[in-house]
């Protein structure tokens, strides 16, 4: 209801604030993570309790968000939360689609980073733009003009240079397993874009539930899935160190940062697309190399300027073509 009282510019105010948000958080995310990992002195946390409690999280800032939306009476939220839970339908219950690939998504990148090198990964994972860009194709009947096409391609060109950069300077961990990663980045790619799709679907085909109450169904599926994963894959280590274990500020910094990435994707995927929040977070690459660049000292490079320029264009050619429209079924006039 909040949604459709939205004016046209309002809309691209959310739409513009939430790609903002995306790009700020994956730079800080990578930035602080790599710190955290190989910087600081001490145990290393585990990943799967850090995803667990993200998600813990965001569902508190979704529950405060459902306060707000009920302009702060608890009595309205627990019936507008409870009359939404008891008529669950089968567009709810499908969320459980994109909560399970995002939780498979988080742990395949864990797995991707440890058998390839930050610039591999990072240069690879770019494919879930075009997976994004194609599954949109097919599953939102949405089509991207030649210009869009150029932008993409110009886009991975240029996060390459960028990432051959820092590949250059960069170390080689022998201990990689490069088809491993290789396979596991290519899973991750696919999760994520068919996950991205799948849920910009539920959101944009039904109107009747609020943004916040949407990302309130997905906690509760994403939670037990997560909590699944820490049993999977750290039982043993939780049971016998703890589950806070490794943990500082800035391992809680990086919780809070996960978090408010999964609410600024929803307000993406609402106001704006896949494709664009992908683009978003290869800008985020290009400055969180950089700023590595800066702070270790190593110097910008023709081929990172060069690169930076092409995905700083890319996302310019991108924004300003005409937006994704639907295919042709009829022959009917579908201009603007």
């Amino acid at each position: 209801q909040f949604v459709a009282k939205l004016g046209v510019s309002m809309r691209q105010q959310y739409r513009f604030a939430s790609l903002v948000v995306i790009c700020a958080q994956t730079t800080a995310l990578v930035l602080l993570t790599r710190y955290s990992r190989v910087v600081v002195s001490g145990s290393a946390y585990l990943s799967s309790t850090v995803i667990l409690l993200s998600e813990l999280c965001k569902l508190a800032i979704t529950l405060l968000m459902v306060l707000l939306e009920n302009e702060g009476s608890i009595s309205a939220s627990y019936r507008s939360v409870g009359n939404h839970l008891s008529n669950l339908r089968l567009d709810c219950l499908l969320l459980i689609v994109p909560s399970f690939l995002y939780t498979v998504q988080n742990n395949i990148i864990f797995y991707a980073l440890s058998n390839l090198t930050a610039a591999t990964f990072q240069v690879t994972y770019q494919l879930k733009i075009l997976v994004t860009a194609v599954l949109s194709w097919i599953l939102l009947s949405k089509r991207l003009t030649s210009q869009q096409w150029l932008a993409l391609v110009i886009l991975v060109v240029g996060v390459v240079m960028v990432q051959l950069n820092g590949h250059r300077s960069g170390q080689v961990d022998v201990r990689s397993n490069s088809v491993r990663g290789l396979v596991a980045v290519l899973l991750a790619c696919l999760s994520s874009g068919f996950a991205g799709v799948f849920f910009e679907k539920i959101v944009k085909s039904d109107t009747k539930h609020s943004l916040s109450m949407r990302n309130l169904q997905l906690s509760l599926f994403s939670v037990p899935l997560a909590s699944a994963a820490v049993y999977v894959n750290d039982a043993d280590a939780v049971l016998r160190l703890g589950f806070f274990y490794g943990y500082n500020w800035l391992t809680l910094v990086i919780v809070l940062l996960h978090a408010v990435g999964g609410i600024a994707v929803s307000v993406a995927v609402k106001y704006a697309d896949n494709v664009l929040k992908g683009f978003a977070t290869s800008v985020s690459i290009v400055l969180s190399t950089g700023i590595s660049c800066m702070i270790e000292e190593t110097g910008l490079t023709t081929l990172f300027i060069l690169g930076s320029v092409m995905v700083v264009a890319s996302s310019l050619i991108y924004s300003w073509t005409s937006p994704f429209r639907p295919r042709l079924t009829s022959g009917l006039n579908t201009s603007k």
